[in-house]
């Protein structure tokens, strides 16, 4: 009878949940959050039901739900497939149509025909029945591998967002008392975000987003719902002398605020790296994420540290954290002196690693950075495989100095695999992936990267970036506006804008806007030279190339060749193109994506280019961002 009632319950609540999602079909934004708090439901249980009732995702039912409202639609022949993928809730018809077509087997557009050869087959035809019947055998026995495939595409490629549990940890109350202890604390939060990303079950948000609310009197579900989380940590930490304390609550916020746990822990400095494991496990518990066997390993195993090592490193990251060059450099020098008196720790060279890889393309003082950030992660990784950020470091010198892509992407596989929520790793993946055509791919990683990180004005930038580069002007100029609100100044976000503007034909305001970026950042100058040749005012492309060919940096080459290429002299196009080569910028191997050298492209030196960076042609784009 119990089972009875229970059957009855979960009936009842996929009823519910349908409902839910067929009351809000046009909002494209109803999703895992929209859907819990509909049904009045956390999403911890709502993700555990659904994956126990049937066997999938809350994405992923909710996706389900609109294709076969759609599939009715098409079927009562209301409208074409486009009007109707807007009534579902699917604001890219292109990304309609995938999804329709690997769920049922047919595109929307065949709907109609297909629903007549449903009822032609319905229709007795005893003669025919055993060939059919045999051909039906044939048929499932070659589709089951296809849709096998299909399926392991779609769960693992498909730009969906994702449906684990997330968990953010808000910076930490110092309770030091000690202004110059701020490192300290910093550290703790820091490591702390590290060791939790490192679950492959859990999203944890990055730090550089949780900064935005350090003692914050925003009510927890907004925080929560500006980081897209379920759940928050908050605490502060303690430190006399050698020793540290800190104290955690865990809150669930979604459908009310719920306090789930706390505790407090104290412990030597030196067994820091242990009470860090103790409290991820206690966390995982809590909110019931499953470990691998692979993590509770990594987590039980954990070593001593030297107390004033591990200071020391605290110290060199917290400089290196700030992203600042002035602050990136100091972190660097904290950091060289410490693995100059305590060589055999592994952190200080993979902070090292982090620091020099940071600065590899920027303007900074310091001579072969790439090459000294890969000899530091080396040295890393020999005390010490399992740390993500020196494989991460190693995947950019080969991504963006070396061109080595074997290993740029062995060495991206593997910082992924040791800390599946570094984002950092997957926004730079993309790009990789950008390079071989792997579109797909490389919206998933960038989207999630963005999602770990979404008040990191880079990676957000970046995801615009790539929608200009992909012919997505108007997705570019949304994503671009979208960081302009939280980071009205930044760089990349604005010369993104600018740039998807004058691809938009919009001139005036990419001049005005690139006008502005330059006299924010001065370093941005010469994205104002291809800005005004793409706008046909060829003076004043030439003034401004005039002026930063004086004495030009690798990027000035590379706006020197972008301009001339716009305007038509391709020699002098290719000139500065080979001295930004030669001088291996590291934008160098996009050239093929870059809307401004589209007049290069039908020219024997450019694929002689692409050639030497042992890089594919472009094919013609035919695949869409997700909606």
């Amino acid at each position: 009878m119990e089972n009875e009632k229970d059957l009855s319950r979960d009936a009842v609540l996929l009823r519910k949940l349908t409902d839910a999602v067929k009351e809000n079909l046009e909002n494209e934004q109803f999703g895992v959050t929209e859907l819990s708090e509909a049904v009045a439901i956390s999403r911890f249980q709502l993700h555990r039901k659904l994956k126990l009732l049937k066997g999938k995702s809350v994405s992923q039912f909710i996706r389900d739900v609109r294709l076969e409202e759609a599939r009715k639609l098409l079927m009562a022949d209301v409208g074409t497939a486009a009007e109707i993928s807007y009534r579902v809730g699917f604001s890219n018809p292109t990304y309609f149509n995938k999804c329709f077509r690997d769920r049922y087997g047919y595109t929307p557009g065949e709907a109609r025909r297909r629903q007549e050869v449903e009822v032609s087959v319905e229709t007795p035809q005893p003669r025919l029945a055993s060939t059919r019947l045999k051909n039906l055998r044939n048929v499932l026995f070659l589709a089951v591998p296809v849709v096998i495939v299909l399926l392991a595409c779609i769960y693992f490629f498909l730009p969906v967002k994702s449906d684990k549990i997330s968990i953010a940890i808000l910076p930490l109350d110092d309770l030091t008392g000690k202004s110059e202890e701020a490192y300290f604390v910093s550290g703790m939060h820091d490591a702390l975000i590290g060791q939790l990303g490192q679950l492959s079950n859990l999203r944890v948000i990055s730090r550089t987003s949780t900064l935005r609310y350090p003692g914050s009197e925003m009510l927890l579900q907004d925080i929560a719902r500006e980081l897209g989380v379920d759940a928050i940590v908050e605490g502060s930490v303690y430190g006399v002398g050698d020793s540290v304390r800190i104290q955690l609550q865990l809150i669930e916020v979604f459908p009310q605020e719920r306090h789930i746990w706390a505790n407090e822990y104290h412990e030597d400095i030196r067994e820091a790296l242990t009470m860090h494991s103790t409290i991820v496990q206690d966390i995982a518990r809590e909110i019931q994420v499953s470990l691998t066997a692979a993590e509770e390993s990594k987590l039980e195993n954990t070593r001593v540290v030297d107390s004033e090592t591990y200071r020391d490193y605290l110290r060199g990251m917290y400089h290196i954290n700030q992203f600042s060059l002035t602050e990136v450099e100091k972190g660097i020098a904290i950091l060289r002196e410490t693995v100059r008196t305590d060589p055999g720790d592994p952190l200080p060279w993979a902070g090292l690693a982090v620091g020099y890889s940071t600065i590899g393309h920027s303007p900074s003082s310091i001579e072969e950075a790439y090459s000294r950030a890969k000899a530091a992660a080396n040295k890393a990784i020999s005390l010490d495989d399992n740390l993500a950020e020196a494989h991460l470091a190693l995947a950019l010198v080969a991504l963006y100095d070396e061109w080595e892509w074997d290993v740029a992407e062995r060495e991206f596989n593997k910082a992924i695999a040791i800390n599946p929520n570094l984002a950092s790793a997957h926004t730079h993946y993309a790009w990789f992936l950008m390079l071989f055509n792997r579109i797909d791919e490389m919206w998933h990683h960038s989207r999630l990267a963005a999602e770990l990180d979404p008040f990191l004005s880079l990676y957000s930038g970046y995801l615009a970036c790539q929608y200009y580069y992909l012919g997505e002007n108007e997705e570019a100029l949304k994503e671009a506006e979208r960081v302009l609100e939280f980071a009205p100044n930044s760089d990349f976000a604005l010369f993104v804008e600018g740039a998807a503007y004058s691809a938009s034909g919009k001139h005036d305001e990419a001049i005005s806007i690139h006008e502005d970026t330059a006299d924010l950042h001065k370093l941005w100058r010469w994205a104002l030279a291809p800005t005004y040749a793409c706008a046909g005012k060829k003076a004043d492309a030439l003034r401004i190339a005039e002026e930063i060919r004086v004495s030009p940096r690798p990027v000035d080459a590379w706006g020197l060749a972008q301009t001339y290429a716009m305007l038509g002299d391709k020699d002098e196009a290719f000139k500065w193109l080979e001295k930004a080569y030669n001088e291996k910028f590291s934008w160098i191997p996009w050239i093929d994506w870059d809307p401004n050298f589209k007049p290069l492209r039908n020219d024997s030196r450019f694929a002689a280019m692409l050639r030497r960076l042992k890089l594919p042609s472009r094919p013609p784009l035919t695949v869409e961002p997700p909606a």
